[in-house]
């Protein structure tokens, strides 16, 4: 829950200040390999890639198509280890 906050708050700033922070932009983004999906209540899930390419729609041009294509490739892939962990 604390990465959602992070997030949020990163979002705060760039709308009040509009700084680009490469480098915190950077870290923040990285987290996706770990926690691409956060679970938030019940079936609700948040997605932190589609929340910052919302919130901050510069963020596209700083991204190449290779690392939005990783984001998705990343996110099915935890997906799919997680429901074949389930067991039937």
């Amino acid at each position: 829950m604390k990465y959602v906050g992070i997030c949020a708050l990163f979002c705060l700033h760039y709308q009040l200040y509009r700084i680009d922070d490469k480098r915190q932009l950077k870290a923040i983004w990285d987290v996706y390999k770990k926690i691409p999906i956060v679970h938030l209540c019940g079936n609700v899930s948040w997605i932190a890639s589609k929340f910052l390419l919302e919130k901050i729609p510069q963020l596209a041009r700083l991204l190449d198509k290779k690392a939005l294509q990783a984001v998705e490739q990343q996110r099915i892939q935890y997906l799919q280890n997680k429901e074949s962990s389930l067991t039937k």
